[in-house]
């Protein structure tokens, strides 16, 4: 009785271990859109280096797709989420207000910003680089193959 306990909770262990790999090296779809982000002082006789995000920024309207949903090849000196947004935003003619290497965050994109909506929520936009919340963008450094998600969200309000 012992031996098939002790087999049974190995085999358990072993199920969860696979899922966890499964999951954990599950990769994301992004679509095809491209963006480039590019410094003018990038150099790469200077240590400069490019690199690749990948960048989904969602829809206000959840039954519609992406804003933008692809790459953006990153040319610049600090690689900063703040720029990747920007030459996301400018590929697709997107307008964005209050982004900037100092704001943290996003006031308007796409003409949609913050709404109180009276009934104790909020809806704005939230930032997560590769799965985890992101407080901001102002001072977010990103690095090759990050998965940088941006969406906009409706949320209760704690304050």
């Amino acid at each position: 009785m012992k031996n098939a306990l002790l087999k049974l909770g190995s085999i358990a262990l072993m199920l969860v271990l696979a899922l966890t790999l499964l999951v954990g090296c599950d990769d994301v779809k992004v679509g095809n859109d491209t963006a480039e982000a590019v410094d003018e002082y990038f150099s790469e006789d200077y240590g400069n280096y490019e690199i690749t995000v990948k960048l989904v920024i969602g829809n206000p309207d959840p039954t519609k797709d992406p804003l933008f949903s692809g790459t953006v090849t990153m040319k610049t000196i600090k690689h900063m989420a703040y720029e990747a947004v920007e030459a996301a935003c400018a590929s697709k003619g997107i307008e964005i207000v209050g982004l900037n290497g100092y704001s943290s965050f996003i006031t308007t994109l796409a003409g949609v910003g913050y709404v109180d909506n009276g009934d104790g929520t909020y809806s704005s936009w939230s930032t997560n680089i590769n799965g985890k919340f992101s407080p901001g963008l102002g001072a977010q450094q990103l690095r090759d193959g990050d998965l940088f998600e941006i969406s906009y969200v409706t949320a209760e309000k704690t304050w």
